[in-house]
Parts: C-alpha cells; structure tokens; sequence
C-alpha cells in the first residue's frame, strides 16, 4: 500500500500572502481553518488526525516573506538559517515579493517545533522579513 502524504500549515500572521503547500502532498488543511480550530495546537491535532507519528521525524518547512527589493536581505537569512541546518529555497512569488522556505527533519513534538520556529522567526525578523508559518509533509504511520 502507498503511503498517504499529507500537508499541513499553519499560519501565525496576518499576512496577504497564503503558504505554498509542495506540490506533491495530496492533502492539506488551510491555515485559516487550523487557526479558527484551535491555533498552532491545531496543527498537532490535524497532523495526528491523518495519521502522523510524532516519534518519527519529518521534513518539517517554515515560510516567510521579505519585500520585493529585499532579496539580498532574503539570502542573508538564508545563510544565517542555513548554518543553522536548515535547507534554504528563495524566490520570487507572485506579489512580486521574496518567498524564503527554510527546512529542517524533526519531529513535530510542540516544544521542538517552538524552539526551532522562535530561531527562524528571530532569523528572518532580523533581516526584515516577516514569518508567515510552518507546514510538514507526512508518511501515516
């Protein structure tokens, strides 16, 4: 049997913008409804839902966004995030902005993720950017 992947984002600020889920999950919840059904904690529950192992890590993604002429500050987070660990994608999205996706394997334990989310939000605030989010792609146990 193929596993099932799953997407799951959330969204921690008000921001025009929506998440990118990778093209390749065939499952997703919107940021706005695990907002309205319970903040980040509900994106626990989603991920256990559909079936996630919090023993197991996953390539978890965090999202932010710098403004239109501020790539060089975009790559200056990424090089930051990425002596951190992190695996970096920058681009250009289509508000004309910088879309910055840093990416880690761990598990999607609450305080794991608060930790390492608190790095990456210090990180990109540093440079100017705005943190936006994490999302996981998941294998159901």
């Amino acid at each position: 049997m193929a596993a099932a992947i799953v997407g799951l984002i959330v969204s921690q600020v008000a921001s025009p913008h929506s998440p990118k889920a990778p093209t390749d999950h065939a499952w997703s919840v919107s940021s706005t409804s695990i907002l309205q059904e319970g903040g980040k904690s509900g994106v626990f529950t989603e991920f256990d839902k559909a079936g996630g192992d919090r023993s197991k890590p996953v390539v978890v993604d965090f999202h932010s966004y710098f403004d239109s002429d501020s790539h060089a500050e975009a790559e200056a987070a990424g090089r930051d995030l990425r002596r951190d660990g992190f695996t970096i994608v920058d681009e250009r999205i289509d508000t004309g902005e910088w879309g910055l996706t840093a990416s880690k394997r761990m598990t999607m334990v609450p305080a794991v993720v608060d930790r390492v989310e608190a790095e990456v939000e210090t990180i990109v605030d540093d440079h100017g950017g705005v943190y936006d989010g994490f999302g996981a792609a998941l294998t159901p146990k």
